[in-house]
């Protein structure tokens, strides 16, 4: 009966001085391009084990590493240490997908055996943008006859209009005919030049304004997507800000500039579509990414073209 006792004690001694690991991520659902956060949380008795932590590897099949804190650890009454890590990461991988697992190693310091732990594969689903269902929708009217009557002044006025486009027309054929040296030339400004120059044109605007703010984020939009159209020679203004942010991830652009872009351009699409009114600072935040970011590829393709011209 004593030796059953002393053995049920020392078992629970040697369980409670087994480590312990916890797996939490703040999202298993975002945006492609969006950030979640997996924290790493272990628990044990450093004076039984020694551990070899994990390391994440920056690029992992459908997720890519951004930011890795430091290391926090917190020692309670009875010397148990508890030892955690957070991990940022995104992914541009429409789908749904399971973390990969990876392994904590202790050691015990009295005989030397290991003991590995793994954490879980925790699933992560990427999806676009939802369309915004909850408008109401309005029912389809009827088709009404209409009879138009147009009074005799409509035609009368009408034909003089004619007229004068008819007579401008003629009159401006003749003069820049006569003088093709004073018509104004073509701007020279490359697309790199015209879009810094647009982009510190919106300075101006007065970001305390609710109508400046949106036409501000609209206008910002529509240069980086200018930009983009001009060293792609492909009309990219149709396209989503995914569609954007997928493009950008061909040039090679580094996560965490990636990661800036995603927020400037969803941050001008709240504005424009769901009338949301940022701070002025996160206004003028968006603009100064985007400049960055132009500033980054414009160097990008002008090594490229560099390059090809050396080669010729």
């Amino acid at each position: 009966m004593v030796f059953l006792l002393f053995a049920s004690v020392l078992g629970n001694t040697v369980f409670s001085q087994s480590p312990t690991l916890l797996v939490t991520i703040d999202s298993n659902d975002i945006l492609i391009g969006g950030q979640f956060h997996l924290k790493v949380t272990t628990t044990f008795s450093p004076n039984a084990f020694s551990v070899k932590w994990l390391s994440i590897p920056d690029t992992l099949q459908h997720f890519e590493l951004i930011a890795s804190a430091k290391p926090d650890s917190v020692y309670t009454d009875n010397g148990v240490l508890t030892l955690s890590q957070t991990f940022t990461l995104t992914s541009f991988d429409s789908g749904k997908w399971n973390l990969p697992v990876f392994r904590i190693n202790f050691r015990r310091l009295n005989d030397d055996a290991d003991i590995s732990l793994f954490t879980d594969s925790l699933p992560v689903t990427v999806s676009f943008s939802v369309a915004d269902t909850t408008s109401t929708l309005k029912d389809i009217k009827p088709v009404y006859d209409v009879s138009v009557d147009y009074p005799i002044w409509y035609w009368i006025v009408g034909g003089l209009l004619l007229l004068l486009i008819i007579g401008l027309s003629f009159w401006a054929y003749r003069y820049w005919k006569k003088k093709p040296s004073s018509i104004t030339p073509v701007s020279k400004l490359v697309a790199y030049d015209e879009a810094i120059y647009a982009l510190e044109a919106l300075g101006q605007y007065q970001l305390s304004a609710p109508d400046q703010v949106k036409i501000y984020h609209t206008k910002l939009v529509e240069i980086f997507k200018n930009y983009l159209s001009a060293i792609a020679s492909t009309n990219h203004f149709n396209k989503a800000t995914s569609d954007l942010l997928i493009l950008l991830n061909t040039y090679t652009l580094d996560k965490a500039h990636l990661a800036k872009a995603a927020t400037s351009l969803r941050c001008s699409d709240a504005v424009k579509f769901a009338k949301y009114l940022p701070a002025t600072e996160d206004s003028i935040e968006s603009r100064l990414i985007i400049k960055e970011i132009i500033v980054w590829l414009n160097k990008k393709t002008v090594t490229a073209g560099s390059a090809i011209t050396k080669q010729i």
